[in-house]
């Protein structure tokens, strides 16, 4: 019974977050067009930045100059990765959008496999 209910709690958070990260691509393709993608992406990233900053903040340990070279070139990608999406949602339907970038749950196995040869 235990294992049961804890198995049915997962599948509800998991169907929980599925639902919410679905959503957003609905929320996306009403917000926004070409035009307004960079400003919608600003504002998404001045707002995890001011998250970020607030967690630093906190942190006993400042950031390490180490850290912050591993994080920028990450963070570039991140915003490129952001960029092409919601330009990607802008042209076209949020069914499409959400189908395609689903997919990478598929493919990212199979070029782990690819490229590091197992």
């Amino acid at each position: 019974m235990i294992v049961s209910l804890a198995r049915f709690r997962v599948d509800l958070l998991l169907l929980l977050v599925a639902v919410s990260w679905g959503s957003t691509y609905l929320v996306a393709k009403e917000l926004v067009s070409a035009g307004t993608v960079l400003a919608l992406l600003a504002l998404r990233m001045l707002l995890a930045a001011g998250v970020m900053a607030a967690i630093a903040g906190v942190r006993r340990k400042p950031l390490t100059r180490t850290e912050a070279f591993a994080g920028i070139p990450i963070g570039v990608l991140l915003a490129a990765v952001f960029a092409l999406e919601t330009f990607g949602i802008a042209q076209t339907s949020a069914t499409n959008a959400g189908l395609i970038i689903s997919l990478t749950m598929v493919f990212t196995p199979i070029l782990e496999s690819v490229v590091s040869g197992q």
